[in-house]
């Protein structure tokens, strides 16, 4: 019987509890390590995201600009063709 006693007496080592919060800890802080990062890396793709989309409606813009110009070209050549 005095052999599991001393069992237990080993099992309750007060550093357990103290090593456990230590490890819980650096989890803690890895997980938010983590999160930030991915949090870093999702503002920078949904920067990158609205650059990308404002330079495409810029460049569609330019282009519908310079597709009116050219049919108002055209018509006014048509429209003159018949009084020259």
């Amino acid at each position: 019987m005095e052999t599991s006693n001393a069992k237990t007496d080993t099992t309750k080592n007060p550093l357990l509890p103290h090593t456990q919060r230590r490890n819980l800890l650096i989890l803690a802080v890895v997980f938010l390590i983590l999160l930030a990062g991915i949090w870093i890396w999702k503002t920078v793709q949904l920067n990158n995201f609205k650059k990308q989309a404002a330079t495409e409606k810029q460049q569609l813009q330019d282009q519908a600009s310079k597709m009116i110009i050219n049919t108002h070209q055209e018509h006014l050549t048509l429209l003159a063709k018949p009084f020259v």
